[in-house]
């Protein structure tokens, strides 16, 4: 944070043989990469550190300090791992997956499936087989998978769901036909692919904390999750035709 936020180091550093060993130790448990191997890693980023790092009379605490640099060099694309699933690129092999499903909670095939961006589960979307005390699956699913946040991909509309505690908002698709353009509710039938942009996009807002402003700024029109409507039976006349 020190070497961040260009503040100098104390002096009171640990010694550099302990910085190496506990950067050894934590990068082993995050995988992330070997500090030999950081410039390589990271890039144009690995001047960076380099900007921070003044001249000093002192070489143990320039080199400590170096240290310190790279360890918050290497922070930044650590805190840029996606926090979704892997997606797939084509918008069918996400239906496929998931449309014809069957829930974990109720285990029927839900009619309103929805895939959750943070573990990639399958839940029930304003469905009442899987409603407790007034809450829906998407909103109880949220509580346990993300602390009462969560993002959900509704596949038979290619919409994307962003629901905090009780209330949830709708945000763009995250599939784009070949003009760019959504496809909300599958109406065109065009083929839809993985735009990584919106990808971006959502996690920035994932990142800053901001997914629950958004649902404040953005309500949803409903209280309740609506349900996808039924297509009318046909007629008894034409059945018996």
């Amino acid at each position: 944070l020190r070497a961040r936020g260009g503040v100098a180091p104390k002096a009171a550093l640990p010694t550099a043989p302990a910085l190496v060993d506990e950067y050894a130790a934590l990068s082993a448990r995050l995988g992330l990469a070997a500090l030999p191997d950081l410039p390589s890693a990271l890039g144009a980023r690995w001047s960076l550190a380099g900007r921070w790092l003044g001249t000093g009379s002192d070489a143990g605490a320039v080199e400590q300090a170096r240290l310190w640099a790279r360890a918050a060099a290497v922070a930044a694309p650590l805190a840029r791992r996606s926090p979704f699933v892997q997606l797939p690129h084509s918008f069918s092999d996400l239906y496929n997956r998931y449309a014809h499903g069957v829930c974990g909670e109720c285990g029927r095939t839900p009619q309103q499936p929805a895939a959750c961006l943070l573990c990639g589960a399958l839940v029930c979307a304003g469905s009442a087989c899987c409603r407790v005390g007034g809450d829906e699956e998407c909103t109880r699913h949220a509580l346990r998978c993300g602390r009462g946040v969560c993002v959900f991909i509704v596949v038979r509309l290619s919409a994307t769901l962003v629901v905090a505690e009780r209330r949830h908002s709708w945000w763009g698709s995250l599939y784009l036909d070949c003009h760019g353009e959504e496809d909300r509710g599958l109406l065109r039938g065009r083929p839809l692919t993985l735009n990584e942009g919106r990808v971006r996009s959502l996690e920035e807002l994932w990142y800053g904390h901001g997914l629950r402003e958004y649902v404040c700024l953005y309500p949803s029109s409903f209280p309740l999750l609506a349900l996808l409507p039924r297509r009318p039976a046909p007629p008894v006349d034409t059945l018996n035709a």
